[in-house]
């Protein structure tokens, strides 16, 4: 069977937010100013597409975002990714089965406002007749879908969406997929906390090689460097930041007081 993975169902949000307001917290469409895009991957080759038909009812305030709510809804034989014979091939079975699920449902959860001013809403995507998670569980994040395939694509999502937020990929374990109840797969992403004393342990033990005039030693979940020279502290982070220890690091300096 070929490859295949959705990595972004919709990008309903977009055409969702792209509307109009009627009144303060209820918003119309404009269909002509909105876009519900996807990105999906074939053996290896990721391509773009659009849905042509779609709709969404939106209640918003940009005072209280976390407040609001988006449904969407879009047409998958409306599906278009300027190539006739993907497009046929995209409304089969492997793909979104049309004749069997001829819409794809959207329903936020929360809605928050990015650095860009821009707003993200995150929630449940019904498709094929399966509903496609991220819950945050405190230091974890639990991805559920329907089949192996989908859980990838959420992954994907997942991973696409730390990294534009500037989140170092190397904080997450990821674990191996699990059943769930009802026929799901769910599979639990962990968090990094800090530093592993393994880690921290290593990471004093590279800074004691390399001569450098500073003192390091473990706090807690953190390592503390100090030193007498800005200078020596910046070839500290230049010596790590050059190192593959496999984990997520973050720098801060202190000034003495």
């Amino acid at each position: 069977m070929n490859e295949k993975r959705l990595l972004a169902a919709v990008a309903l949000i977009g055409a969702a937010l792209g509307a109009h307001a009627a009144v303060a917290a209820d918003w119309k469409l404009v269909k002509e100013m909105s876009t519900v895009g996807f990105t999906a991957e074939q053996q290896g080759s990721r391509f773009n597409g659009r849905f042509a038909t779609f709709d969404a009812t939106v209640s918003f305030d940009p005072a209280a975002p976390d407040k609001g709510s988006i449904v969407g809804v879009v047409e998958t034989a409306s599906v278009n990714t300027r190539d006739h014979d993907r497009d046929a091939a995209l409304k089969d079975a492997d793909w979104f089965d049309s004749a069997n699920f001829a819409a794809a449902r959207f329903e936020s959860e929360h809605i928050m406002k990015l650095a860009d001013g821009s707003y993200e809403a995150s929630g449940q995507l019904d498709l094929k007749g399966t509903k496609n998670e991220i819950t945050p569980e405190k230091m974890d994040i639990m991805l559920t879908s329907s089949d192996d395939m989908k859980l990838k694509a959420v992954l994907d999502i997942l991973q696409s969406k730390l990294h534009r937020r500037g989140i170092d990929l190397k904080a997450l374990t990821i674990n191996d997929p699990e059943t769930a109840g009802g026929g799901l797969l769910r599979q639990k992403i962990t968090l990094q906390d800090g530093v592993p004393m393994e880690k921290a342990k290593e990471i004093v033990r590279l800074i004691k090689d390399s001569k450098i005039r500073v003192q390091a030693s473990i706090q807690e979940k953190q390592v503390r460097v100090t030193g007498k020279n800005r200078d020596d502290l910046q070839a500290v982070i230049a010596l790590l930041k050059a190192k593959d220890l496999g984990i997520a690091l973050q720098f801060t300096n202190y000034r003495s007081t």
